[in-house]
């Protein structure tokens, strides 16, 4: 069966190219957000799927009903200055990250790193021994609040119960009482986790257009 080739007008060729347009145009933001949609699932069950033994984690959770009924998610943003050669934990970034559970939609807090007399809840065991907030004698570095992860397990450990990660429910518990609002959970990244961020970003540069040196 011979079949006569047919002939493309300018017209059609502009046509033909409106079409492959428009389907790209459809599939890429589909593509693109089922990739974002995956990227999250995975970061959800990576963030809140571990085992980690917690005193400050929600209790009432549930696989049907992973948010525990709430109309948002508090979730603690730590940058720690943890590394080789380094000793102990500062946590120089503090963000309260708010999450919309029904939208999406996000707000964000930042607490200074210097902010002192950082308070904790009335219910809290560390309320008791720091009912005007954290402080105390000594250098005042140590009682601020980008020292309450590191100082709290050392100079109370145990106090908030078992836990894995104490200083991270000290800090949890004074972001709640200095916000006024719950944290539901958080997340920490360290000097190491940063250095992973920037490289999967495809690294940053730096251009120094004179000496500072």
């Amino acid at each position: 069966l011979m079949v006569r080739p047919v002939r493309r007008t300018p017209a059609r060729a502009v046509g033909l190219a409106c079409v492959i347009a428009v389907v790209l145009a459809t599939a890429v933001p589909i593509v693109q957000g089922t990739r974002s949609a995956t990227a999250q699932a995975d970061l959800v069950s990576t963030v809140f799927g571990g085992t980690e033994q917690t005193a400050t984690a929600p209790r009432d959770v549930s696989r049907e009903d992973p948010w525990g009924g709430r109309d948002r998610l508090g979730i603690l943003v730590l940058g720690g200055d943890g590394g080789e050669g380094r000793t102990g934990v500062r946590t120089d970034t503090v963000i309260l990250l708010s999450v919309d559970t029904h939208s999406g939609q996000a707000v964000m807090f930042s607490l200074p790193r210097n902010l002192q007399h950082a308070r904790f809840p009335e219910a809290s065991p560390l309320h008791a021994l720091y009912p005007d907030g954290f402080g105390g004698s000594g250098d005042v570095g140590n009682w601020l609040l980008n020292a309450v992860y590191r100082e709290v397990p050392l100079l109370h450990p145990g106090i908030l119960g078992e836990s894995n990660n104490e200083g991270a429910d000290a800090i949890k518990q004074a972001v709640r009482a200095t916000l006024g609002t719950r944290v539901d959970y958080y997340v920490l990244v360290n000097l190491a986790g940063f250095k992973e961020i920037v490289d999967a970003m495809g690294g940053v540069t730096v251009n120094i257009n004179t000496p500072v040196a």
